[in-house]
């Protein structure tokens, strides 16, 4: 008769169970590692490719003048493990010479040193210079050891992009910038042409975060962008820019814009905007022009008189009282700059640039109809937004009859250029298409 020990049974079997658990939660830890805390793994046989960043386009002034261009820049580094014993010793005097010359920075004798002292730690990765240009590069790889291929003299050469602004802040803001938040100006409006066609290039862990280039079949250059020509003539935005500026200091003003832009075409010539900070510094800031929603004031009294002509409500030369510059609506008053002047022609009103007599004239021939007023500012193209290649902010502002915000005292003070905002670049539309006869051209 065998007799069966139940304990021992269940001892074992507990164990098991013990031992398969810890294995297990073993494994999951490890995997756990890996994903959330990159732990430190052998990837030597595990190469990738990474993308590589396509030279933008250059961005043209009228001339062909270069506005924006892309200038490649290159990290470069060294990798000391592939780089033979005996053709180390046989050249590194010469290179440490070679790289003193090229660069400047330090004696032929320091960069002997280091050399000498990065092989002996077999450095994979050592970092020589960076930002170094075109021009450089090509007379590195002239160099002894280093002009031999990269699994031989070590030399890898990692571009980054560079842009570049020939003409300083000269339209800088229009030109605008290529960036992750918020690009802006031109780099924004046509990145899609720009941009180009990234490459692609194989790449090889050699330590925790580092890679460095393969040689592939596979590896595929990057394609530039193509130009982009502006309508800037660089000449005329010279000039008009050192006018803005002497203007903001010598008026204390914050900021100021000018644009210059052809009759006929509509194409934009200047587009300068500056801001002045409290030091009387001077910078390109924000793009004022497209931008800045702000009341005309009196560069609206000239679309006010066109609707009142339009709608033959009266003529230029018919008279107004201009009241000494002053008259009442409700419980707001409205004035002009100090004169005591009382009957004049609306020529005249319109000259002087009278509040009083502009707002007279529309008040009377629109008070019981403002919605006609209204409409032909409308037809004028004043409130619609513009058709621009560079993006801009909405917001433009434009009272209508009936609406809220629409008062007694609105149409006397629209008339004169109040109560709505629009942009500089809405004014100079509206002006330009006087100028031109009669038709508006969208601004290029």
């Amino acid at each position: 008769m065998i007799r069966v020990n139940k304990n021992n049974n269940h001892f074992r079997i507990i164990g098991l169970y013990l031992f398969v658990l810890f294995i297990s939660l073993s494994v999951i830890v490890k995997i756990v590692k890996i994903q959330q805390f990159d732990t430190e793994i052998n990837t030597s046989s595990q190469p990738k490719f990474f993308a590589i960043d396509a030279p933008r386009g250059n961005i043209l002034a009228d001339d062909g003048s270069l506005l924006a261009i892309s200038m490649p820049l290159y990290n470069i580094y060294l990798d000391m493990a592939v780089i033979d014993e005996k053709l180390f010793e046989n050249n590194v005097t010469e290179l440490a010479q070679g790289l003193s010359s090229l660069f400047g920075d330090r004696d032929s004798t320091d960069y002997e040193q280091f050399l000498r002292r990065k092989k002996q730690e077999k450095n994979r990765y050592v970092r020589l210079r960076l930002k170094v240009n075109y021009n450089q590069l090509l007379a590195l790889k002239k160099l002894p050891i280093l002009k031999l291929d990269q699994n031989i003299g070590g030399l890898i050469a990692e571009q980054r992009p560079h842009r570049e602004t020939p003409f300083g802040e000269l339209a800088r803001r229009t030109i605008g910038e290529d960036r992750e938040v918020n690009p802006v100006g031109v780099e924004r409006a046509y990145d899609a042409i720009l941009s180009g066609v990234d490459g692609v290039h194989l790449k090889r862990k050699i330590a925790q975060g580092v890679w460095i280039p393969e040689y592939s079949e596979s590896n595929k250059m990057p394609k530039p962008g193509k130009d982009v020509m502006t309508t800037i003539n660089i000449d005329m935005q010279d000039v008009a820019e050192k006018s803005l500026e002497r203007t903001l200091v010598n008026e204390n003003a914050d900021w100021g814009c000018v644009v210059l832009m052809e009759v006929a075409t509509g194409q934009v010539k200047v587009i300068a905007n500056l801001r002045k900070d409290t030091l009387d510094r001077v910078s390109e800031y924000f793009n004022y022009a497209i931008a800045e929603h702000i009341a005309p004031g009196s560069t609206f009294k000239l679309a006010s008189i066109i609707a009142g002509l339009e709608d033959g409500k009266f003529e230029v030369t018919d008279l107004v009282d201009l009241k000494k510059g002053r008259v009442e609506y409700y419980d707001r008053v409205m004035i002009d700059s100090p004169h005591n002047l009382r009957k004049e022609t609306i020529k005249k009103a319109f000259i002087i640039s009278s509040n009083v007599g502009i707002s007279t004239i529309i008040n009377d021939n629109y008070k019981e109809d403002p919605s006609a007023f209204t409409d032909r500012i409308y037809k004028m193209g004043l409130s619609t937004p513009l058709e621009l290649e560079l993006p801009y902010p909405e917001a433009l502002r434009m009272p209508a009859p009936n609406r809220k915000g629409w008062s007694g005292v609105t149409l006397p003070w629209m008339s004169t250029g109040y109560e709505m905002a629009l942009t500089p670049l809405h004014l100079l539309t509206f002006y330009n298409a006087i100028a031109n006869q009669g038709k508006m051209m969208n601004p290029i």
